[in-house]
């Protein structure tokens, strides 16, 4: 069993906006009212948990200790299988919703699609930053690292069992530091649900050709930050 601890750390509230927090939502259960007789067929109280956003408790900081699996997990998400530690530590471009739609993570929208959809183009978030450690240093996150990643994903040297997702990509383009562009060999109706894959999070561009084998090496632009990885 592999056990992760993950820190939080300290963030700017506009970047804060893009991640994953989970310091301010709460499961509560709702139950219905027993001396309700406006509805003589059921006294039973209603206890469904319903999920509501309370914020009026929350506070900066914290450990977050997560127990992952299974034993062939590793630290390299793009590789790896089974482990959720990037959930909390980086973004996605874009991200599945509660509802199962598709909402932008690290884009500031979904893609514009200007052609025969055979054309992607993303405009990021300016306000999104990496963590303040090697080798990234609170560097603003740019298309180029985006670039990276899914070129990362491509790549067979890094084995990772999502490669043939994005077989339909024959280029990806970097215009400017907000811009990426998806070059497709044709219209592909699946290639956005592959993105938001649990495992498809953005990381370093310096990491690309590189394995990620250490715990130093896990650096994201989400609320928490790995200071411990033990197996």
């Amino acid at each position: 069993m592999i056990y992760d601890t993950i820190h939080r750390r300290k963030v700017l509230a506009s970047a804060l906006s893009g991640s994953v927090g989970f310091a301010g939502l709460a499961l509560v259960g709702c139950g219905g009212d027993d001396d309700d007789s406006s509805n003589g067929s059921s006294d039973i109280p209603n206890t469904t948990p319903q999920a509501t956003e309370d914020t009026s408790q929350a506070k900066r900081g914290g450990i977050l200790r997560l127990a992952g699996g299974p034993l062939q997990a590793n630290l390299d998400v793009h590789s790896m299988v089974g482990s959720n530690l990037y959930h909390y530590i980086s973004n996605f471009l874009v991200r599945y919703k509660l509802d199962g739609t598709l909402e932008p993570d690290a884009a500031q929208s979904l893609p514009e699609i200007p052609d025969d959809g055979t054309t992607l183009i993303f405009k990021l978030r300016p306000e999104i930053v990496w963590q303040n450690r090697p080798p990234v240093n609170g560097r603003k996150l740019d298309s180029e690292d985006v670039k990276r990643t899914f070129e990362r994903i491509k790549d067979p040297k890094t084995a990772s069992p999502r490669a043939a997702n994005y077989d339909v990509v024959e280029s990806i383009d970097t215009p400017d530091d907000e811009t990426v562009v998806f070059k497709l060999s044709r219209p592909s109706a699946g290639l956005l649900a592959a993105m938001a894959d649990q495992y498809d999070v953005i990381v370093p561009k310096e990491w690309f050709g590189q394995e990620i084998t250490r715990a130093e090496q896990v650096v994201g632009t989400g609320p928490y930050e790995l200071i411990e990885y033990e197996v």
